[in-house]
């Protein structure tokens, strides 16, 4: 149970980098219909179209798998049904006060997503964002609602280079798309591997077994690719694929060594 419960966990890690694990769409849920006056008069609108278009964006994302309504973001009383009062200190994305304002993103975002705001907070995006209003803030990478969460390594590269290849930009970087690029594959690869070994660990404990300096490595592997995922978002590149390679490395390690105690070839 321990086992599959871990596992999970790292199948299901996507409050940092999202590895899909399955093709299927989130699973609507109607929880929060009668509760929540924001899903029930929004899920009924039909105009205006790009309103109503969002309410079912936010039904197959994975703010609403795990929950979070839209007062969450974007501020108003869920628990009236008067129009003024349900909108009250709601503004649109473009104003200053806004909670989804592109400078305020990150610290809406930090009342679940912590560990990522703080190593965000470390970059030269967030400076950059901070001070002239020029950089990546969440919805840059993510979209609204955190719809799209990129790991493919060319779509990567794609998102960086709108910036770093761009001929208005300050101060171009064209290296920078290819770095990400690797980058992203290095924490695919160890990705991978872990959860490779974590199967293979499977195994070894339904036979019974001793794999406890198999287990301990393989922590260790995952221990270091969260470290990494997280750190993906202080944009340092060189420092996240080292810290990926090391996770890739002790998840071989441990890989390996679980073959050979299950006899695999």
């Amino acid at each position: 149970m321990r086992r599959r419960w871990r596992l999970g966990l790292l199948l299901g890690f996507c409050g940092v980098l999202s590895w899909p694990t399955t093709s299927s769409p989130p699973q609507a849920q109607q929880t929060w219909t009668d509760e929540n006056t924001c899903v029930s008069c929004h899920g009924g609108l039909q105009e205006p179209l790009q309103l109503s278009a969002r309410f079912y964006e936010w039904q197959l994302s994975r703010h609403q798998a795990k929950g979070v309504t839209c007062d969450k973001c974007h501020g108003g009383d869920p628990t009236t049904r008067d129009l003024k009062k349900t909108h009250y200190g709601m503004r649109p994305s473009s104003h200053a006060d806004s909670r989804l304002h592109y400078r305020n993103q990150p610290a809406t975002c930090a009342s679940c997503h912590q560990n990522i705001v703080k190593a965000f907070v470390q970059s030269k995006h967030y400076q950059n964002l901070k001070g002239i209003g020029i950089g990546a803030s969440c919805n840059t990478c993510h979209a609204h609602m955190a719809t799209q969460v990129i790991t493919a390594p060319n779509e990567t590269a794609n998102l960086c280079a709108r910036c770093h290849d761009a001929l208005n930009y300050l101060q171009p970087r064209p290296e920078i798309p290819k770095q990400a690029a690797e980058t992203m594959t290095a924490l695919q690869r160890a990705n991978a591997v872990v959860l490779w070994a974590n199967l293979l660990l499977a195994q070894t404990e339904q036979r019974h077994l001793p794999h406890e300096a198999e287990s301990a490595a393989l922590q260790t592997a995952e221990r270091q690719l969260v470290e990494a995922k997280i750190n993906w978002h202080t944009f340092d590149l060189t420092n996240v694929r080292k810290q990926s390679d090391n996770a890739y490395q002790q998840g071989v390690k441990a890989r390996d060594a679980l073959r050979q105690k299950l006899n695999l070839r």
